[in-house]
Parts: structure tokens; sequence; C-alpha cells
């Protein structure tokens, strides 16, 4: 009778709320594919890139003028080798021409903001209409499915960034946290104490899936088996924007099994896996291209084009991902999307505060995208508990500003204002000794003896 009353009711009403309504309709629409020939898929990738670049020629000014400098005309693109003549993308070519990309009639105040430099530190901002973010929730939605989720199962989610604790805080966030689809844990810094009301929250809501970032995952497992807590009910365990490194950590802790999925705030839903634990790639309404050798499927860099985002287009966005496309493979489960292998991928390192507090390297990220201008990367350290260097390459600096809404950010996020903050400005911000660039490193959140040690004397890492 209750989860009756849910879905008629107060999930309309939800739906109305965040302007959703035919969010249902497009996860139906979607999952009918399930069930196309790769063929078909193929066809339907192709006709909606066609419309795609016909919109970005006549009404993105910045590709107009892009397509013109090269002589390129949509009516030229008639093959995979002729769409890989379009140059590839990158967040610096999003952030020097934001405004040149957005659609006209579109206005930042009345879209959705998500932020890219989670995994980059490169922070550009995102902007999607209401209708592409219900899109996108459906696309989730589909992949979610191959390993038996359906969309309206209750999903406790461990992920935070800007907009969630912003929606968190709101009376249409706090009504949100009674729908069976879904419940958001406040994850802005966390604790023992704060991993308990996490246990609460979970057995009082009762949901069927969890769904989170990597290392927040793996932060509550160990808290789960550290604690010797049973959580009932579970059937699986979604992990999303970071590379998955302790999947048998996590599935002993929820006693479920864990499932990844590939997901930039750039482009969205890249890839799921399946119930057999492959990596299918939605390339209904995704093109994707390997690097190396443009419009087959190698190993290279990813270069991905969301064919369903048409309020800031991008075309051709290089992911920095290398991955091999498996273009013959046929998976077990029966679905006719192309598998991928991810081989590489960017991690955050955890911040740990000096009264035991955790922060997330990703929900980090997500903040000071949001409270900093100007910057063109950046690089956050910590060296110790007590000292955290920041880097910042930026064209205009030092900026007063910037640097007093960091400080502001790290005192409140690890509850304390016993650690130093120092600024270093570059040019260009150097990549480590293997050549991969993190934004966030910590010489003691990412140290697993560090951890044992404390664990040891207190018997888990959180006071």
């Amino acid at each position: 009778m209750k989860e009756s009353i849910f879905n008629k009711i107060f999930i309309p009403f939800y739906d109305y709320i965040y302007k959703q309504s035919n969010r249902t309709v497009c996860y139906k629409k979607l999952k009918c594919r399930d069930f196309f020939s790769r063929e078909d898929l193929h066809f339907i990738q192709w006709k909606k890139l066609k419309k795609l670049v016909n919109h970005c020629y006549y009404k993105i000014s910045y590709y107009r003028q892009l397509f013109k400098s090269l002589d390129i005309h949509p009516a030229d693109i008639q093959t995979a080798k002729d769409y890989g003549k379009i140059p590839e993308f990158n967040l610096l070519s999003l952030i020097d021409n934001q405004s040149e990309l957005l659609s006209p009639g579109y206005k930042e105040k009345n879209l959705i903001i998500d932020y890219t430099s989670r995994t980059t530190g490169i922070p550009a901002k995102i902007f999607r209409s209401h209708q592409e973010q219900k899109y996108i929730y459906a696309l989730n939605a589909r992949g979610n499915s191959w390993c038996g989720w359906n969309y309206r199962d209750k999903t406790y989610r461990l992920v935070l960034d800007r907009d969630y604790i912003k929606q968190a805080d709101s009376l249409t966030g706090k009504f949100s946290s009674f729908l069976p689809e879904s419940n958001l844990a406040n994850t802005k810094n966390i604790s023992r104490d704060r991993m308990y009301s996490w246990v609460k929250q979970i057995r009082r809501f009762k949901p069927s899936y969890l769904y989170g970032y990597s290392s927040l995952l793996e932060e509550f497992s160990i808290f789960i088996i550290n604690e010797n807590i049973t959580l009932k009910g579970i059937k699986g365990v979604f992990s999303t924007a970071e590379p998955l490194i302790k999947r048998e950590l996590i599935a002993n802790a929820f006693k479920s099994p864990v499932y990844d999925e590939y997901y930039l705030s750039e482009v969205p839903c890249i890839a799921h896996e399946c119930k057999y634990g492959k990596m299918h790639l939605n390339i209904d309404e995704i093109m994707v291209e390997a690097a190396e050798n443009c419009g087959s499927y190698e190993t290279g860099e990813l270069i991905c084009t969301p064919l369903y985002l048409y309020g800031m287009p991008i075309l051709r966005y290089n992911t920095g991902n290398a991955a091999v496309i498996n273009s013959e493979e046929i998976c077990e489960c029966g679905l006719p999307y192309p598998t991928v292998t991810l081989k590489a991928a960017r991690m955050n390192d955890n911040l740990i505060s000096s009264n035991g507090k955790l922060v997330s390297g990703l929900v980090l990220s997500s903040y000071i995208s949001a409270i900093t201008k100007g910057i063109r990367r950046f690089q956050i350290v910590q060296k110790d508990l007590y000292n955290i260097k920041v880097k910042i390459s930026a064209p205009d600096y030092p900026n007063q500003e910037n640097e007093q809404n960091i400080r502001k950010l790290f005192f409140e996020l690890m509850e304390t204002t016993s650690i130093k903050i120092n600024f270093e400005y570059y040019d260009k911000i150097p990549p480590d000794i293997n050549g991969n660039f993190r934004p966030i490193i910590s010489n003691i959140g990412n140290n697993d003896n560090y951890k044992a040690n404390i664990r040891a004397k207190t018997g888990h890492i959180y006071q």
C-alpha cells in the first residue's frame, strides 16, 4: 500500500518539482533497444549524430566558426572517417568557449550546473536543461537494469557534490529522501558517527541497492566490516565516477554483487556493467571512437560524443582514458551493445583531518570548482595532518578571493583550523613522475600502513 502511494502520488509530484515528468517514458523507450540488433543501434547512432552535427553547425557559434574555418559542412560528413576530421575537444576548449557553446535561448540561471574537475583538476562548468538531466537519469537507469535494478527500486546514494548538498538542505531535498527510488547520504565529511548515521538511515529506508563513489563505498565497507555490522536486503552495489579498486572488499561488506559504470560529468553514461561483469557501451546515445585510430574500435584514448545533449553540445570529447573496444565480442548476457575494457583512469585520494575525519577527494574537487574563478588547473597535496599545499595554474595570480574561499572550505570540511595551507602558483602544473595527473594527493589518506596504525590504536581510522 505504501509503495503504491509513493508510485502514484509522491513520485509524480517529485517529477513535477524537477520538471522530469517524462523520464519514465524515456526509460521505457531506451529499454526497448536492449532487444535491437547491433546494426539497428549503429543506425540510431548515425541518425542522431547527423542531427546533432546539423544543430551545432546552424545553432552553436563555436562550431559554426570551427566548421567554416575547416571548410566542413554537415553534408560532407558521410562516414566515421569524415566525422574524425573535426578536431578533438577537451576541457580547456570548454573553459575558453563556454558562452559560445550554449544553444540560443538557454539562460544559465535556468539550467542545471555540473562540474568537471572531480578527476582532472580543471574547474569547468557544464550546463544542462532539466529535460537533458531527465534523459541522463533514464539512460543511467537502463544501464543499471542490466544488473537487475528496477528504476523504481529504493537506492541509497553515497555521492555528493555541490548540487546534492544544496538539494539535501532544501525543502524538496528533504522531501525526496522519503521517495522509494533514492535516498541521499550526507558525505560532506566522514567520521565514525557519520557512518553510524548512514547505517541507521539505511535500516530505516530499507533500500535494495547502494550507489556511490568507489572511494566512499570502500571506506564505508571497511567501517561495516570492522564494526561487524550487517545490512540486510541489499541486492547490489553500483560504483561510479572513480576506478573500482576494492570490488571484493565492498562485496564482502554488503554480501552482494558489485557493479561498475563509466560516467563522466562531461559525457554521462558512457558504459555500464552487465550481470556478467562486462562493460557495455551505450552506442545508441554516445558516439565512441578511439583516438589512435579514428572511426574504428581499437586501443586508445576514448573520444566520445554525447548524442542527446543539445543545450551545451560537445563533439569528439577526448576522455583521457585508455581503453580497448571489443567490437566483435558477444557477451553472455545477450545485450547488443559492444563491450569495452578500460585500461587506465584517474584516481583521487581522500584527505584525513587531524581530528580523524575524512574528506572525499571527489567532493572536495566539486566544491573547489564551485567557489573559485579564473583557475585553469589546481592540485591539492596533503603532506601530513597539519600541512596542505594548493597548487594553482591561473592567468591572474595571486587571487586573494580564491585563496580566502579555499581556506574557508578546508576549515569547514576538515572541521579544524589547525592546518597550514600554502599556495603555489604555476604557469603549468607538472604531472606525476609516471606522467599521470591527480588533482587530489594525500601522503596519508592513501597510505594503507598509516591507516593500519591508526586502526590499531583506536579500533578504527575515524574518531
